[in-house]
């Protein structure tokens, strides 16, 4: 039987720094370790992570334009962002 890993990492406001640049150290780079990050908005503020393919929203945003901001951080890559 075939053992899965997930990589897998929370960001929050409230994390000490040092956690927090790790992680987006982590996701600037062009092939990252993690696969899967639970966030709030926090995480997206001025990060430009190609790596991005998927957001999902656990609750609809406030105004249209923070959704806007937000799913636009899928797909720099070129490729289709979902």
């Amino acid at each position: 039987m075939e053992k899965i890993f997930l990589n897998l990492r929370q960001y929050h406001s409230d994390y000490p720094e040092t956690m927090k640049q790790h992680t987006v150290k982590d996701l600037c780079q062009k092939k990252p370790i993690l696969r899967l990050v639970l966030a709030t908005v926090d995480l997206g503020l001025g990060l430009n992570a190609p790596s991005f393919k998927r957001i999902i929203h656990c609750r609809p945003q406030t105004t249209l334009e923070k959704y806007m901001q937000e799913i636009g951080r899928a797909g720099r890559t070129g490729l289709f962002g979902y």
